[in-house]
């Protein structure tokens, strides 16, 4: 489990102790501090052997994920974002019992959030394709999980891409014929902001997609305003 962070210390402490509340799953959390080092105080302080934390500053959160990916031990490679957790206790378990069924991109839907909290539900197609993907990305970067064997295979992240790189891997793994494998439910609460951020970088960045992989008419999609209108509250899985 790879979780890059960046100033975020309470969006972190609630991500790990729903990571420690998995049940079923060996797992080990590699804690990426691209801030000032209050991520490797966070991850310290649950004293727990399976969480180790490592400083990346300043080098920008693509870098920390490259240098995650470096001392990471596990088969499988997980991503959750600072500012996301997990919705369902049973949720790893699920996801490496599907990864069991053959080499895949794992992927599962969840509910979007505010800064206020408030939620509304995303729902993903029951499919999504290669083609899908030549489109737009609706996949929820914590949602997504893999075999660690494909970066022998595929390398790692492209660190021109700050804020694409999920998009690009994803492309990746898929335009070589890897499967993609949904996980039934929404077990994903993600922070998603009601505009775009940062637009002209969003362009910047999508352009250099493009390019890359040939696309012709991807665009960014702001799944709050596609998602449907329901309002809400999660509360993240408490850890004993």
């Amino acid at each position: 489990m790879l979780i890059p962070t960046h100033l975020n210390t309470a969006g972190l402490r609630r991500a790990l102790r729903c990571l420690r509340a998995q049940r079923g799953a060996d797992w080990e959390a590699i804690v990426i501090d691209d801030g000032t080092g209050e991520g490797l105080t966070v991850a310290k302080s649950f004293g727990d052997g399976r969480i180790r934390a490592y400083r990346n500053p300043g080098c920008g959160l693509t870098a920390a994920r490259n240098a995650g990916l470096e001392v990471a031990r596990g088969a499988v490679i997980a991503w959750l974002r600072d500012a996301d957790y997990w919705t369902d206790a049973d949720y790893l378990s699920r996801l490496c019992q599907a990864l069991r069924q053959g080499e895949a991109l794992t992927y599962s839907g969840g509910a979007l959030r505010r800064f206020d909290d408030d939620v509304k539900p995303q729902f993903h197609s029951p499919s999504v394709t290669l083609e899908v993907l030549r489109s737009t990305n609706p996949l929820l970067i914590s949602g997504i999980a893999y075999p660690a064997v494909m970066h022998d295979w595929f390398g790692g992240f492209d660190a021109s891409l700050e804020l694409t790189w999920d998009w690009d891997w994803s492309l990746r793994l898929a335009q070589n014929g890897v499967p993609l494998r949904a996980i039934k439910g929404a077990n994903i609460s993600a922070l998603i902001p009601q505009t775009l951020p940062n637009p002209a970088k969003w362009s910047r960045d999508l352009a250099l997609l493009a390019h890359k992989h040939g696309l012709r008419d991807a665009r960014i999609q702001n799944l709050w305003e596609v998602a449907p209108a329901q309002s809400g509250r999660l509360e993240p899985i408490a850890a004993d």
